[in-house]
């Protein structure tokens, strides 16, 4: 009996079709962890930085050392004094009539040395001190704002940081100076504070906030799980991680643009005499770096998945490559073996258990990874280039031992001859 003509020839190796409900489940997955995955970037740096008042002060403290911060800050000091003092009409009051006209230079030149002087109070290590207090008093208030634990503290229910501390410092480096002028001012009507938010304003933030506290942790473990119920479902998981590191640098790559959009809106809203584009840019660039630093490191960590299992796949252009490196590297440490480089010992043990060694000098690159304080986008790319020379060296090697092993063979028996 033959075959019709019209029936299509299945070949015998042919790897049968998924179902569809399988098929379509691992996609479902695939995408669920890919957008699972800016979520748990948002929600750790959620919980990380902006409720824990250790991390958010440790997070901060170089800004006390920013010199946008400090010019600012000395100019708000500035301003603060001589507005409850009238300097140039206590000058004209002192001074005989004929040298009164000097009121208003004299007044421009106080006004200068007050400026200078509160800089470089604002420089020593006493301002650090204080900068960390003022902003650990304020994040205390904002953390109750946001997680609904308590009532604000500050004036009008309203988050601020108070730097009045710092008046009182200028005003008494001004008396070891014989500038008096300032001293009558009760430090209650100088205080220098800075609006934070607005705690009536925060309800959909503290909703928000909440929610990304109490799922930070179960936000990435389901991003993983779903991408291991996808692999496990997919009838090709090679294509389906590649997908999945893609999806995902794209996903978080959205919540890098979303804040780099951000970060021009809120300067575009903050920005005033008062307060300068470069000091505001300093401010949001340190209060969101960490979220920064998560968002490289995960589009990083996602490529890098996606270009190993490209790699290891078996596309024309995959296969090529790996041939072309393997000839290359391969070839090298033959050549070598065959010159008589063949490391000893070393490299027949090296030969014997390449695979292992291959293995692993991926888990080390993984559990540096993990160990690695604080890594970046820049991190897992160091890493990831070390392990390629890794692995690299132990093909040499191999390569180069295997001859040496070879050379030393003993020709083997003619058959027939005797011992």
């Amino acid at each position: 009996m033959t075959e019709s003509a019209g029936s299509p020839v299945v070949p015998s190796d042919a790897k049968p079709r998924a179902a569809r409900w399988r098929r379509w489940t691992a996609g479902f997955l695939i995408v669920l962890s890919c957008i699972l995955a800016p979520l748990s970037v948002v929600s750790i740096w959620v919980r990380n930085q902006v409720l824990d008042t250790d991390r958010y002060v440790a997070n901060v403290a170089p800004l006390a050392s920013n010199p946008a911060i400090i010019n600012t800050a000395a100019a708000d000091v500035t301003k603060a004094l001589f507005e409850k003092v009238d300097v140039e009409a206590a000058a004209r009051d002192a001074l005989p009539k004929r040298a009164q006209f000097l009121a208003e230079p004299l007044a421009t030149a106080l006004q200068t040395a007050v400026n200078r002087i509160a800089i470089r109070v604002m420089s020593s290590d006493q301002f650090q001190t204080l900068w960390k207090e003022a902003n650990r008093r304020a994040h205390a208030q904002l953390q109750k704002a946001l997680t609904g634990e308590g009532r604000a503290i500050g004036p009008n229910d309203k988050v601020v940081l108070n730097l009045s501390g710092i008046v009182e410092r200028v005003r008494l480096e001004l008396d070891k100076r014989g500038i008096g002028i300032f001293d009558r001012i009760p430090i209650d009507q100088v205080a220098l504070n800075f609006q934070l938010v607005d705690a009536k304003q925060l309800d959909k933030a503290r909703s928000a906030t909440k929610l990304l506290n109490k799922l930070s942790w179960a936000l990435p473990i389901l991003a993983l799980v779903c991408l291991g119920g996808g692999l496990a479902l997919s009838s090709n998981r090679r294509r389906s991680l590649v997908r999945w590191g893609i999806g995902t640098a794209v996903a978080v790559a959205a919540i890098g643009a979303g804040l780099a959009i951000g970060r021009s809106i809120y300067l575009d809203a903050v920005t005033s005499p008062s307060l300068p584009s470069d000091t505001a840019a300093a401010v949001f660039d340190t209060l969101v770096r960490f979220l920064r630093y998560g968002i490289r490191l995960v589009i990083a960590i996602a490529l890098v998945v996606a270009l190993a299992a490209w790699i290891t796949g078996p596309t024309r252009a995959a296969t090529g490559l790996r041939s072309t490196a393997r000839r290359i590297v391969g070839g090298a440490g033959a050549s070598a073996g065959e010159r008589g480089v063949t490391f000893g010992s070393f490299g027949a043990w090296v030969a014997r258990y390449r695979t292992g060694l291959r293995i692993g000098a991926v888990l080390l690159a993984l559990v540096a990874l993990l160990l690695w304080n604080h890594p970046r986008g820049g991190t897992v790319l160091l890493l990831a280039v070390l392990l390629l020379v890794a692995l690299a060296a132990i093909e040499f090697v191999a390569r180069a031992g295997a001859s040496g092993v070879r050379g030393e063979d003993p020709a083997p028996p003619v058959a027939g001859s005797t011992a």
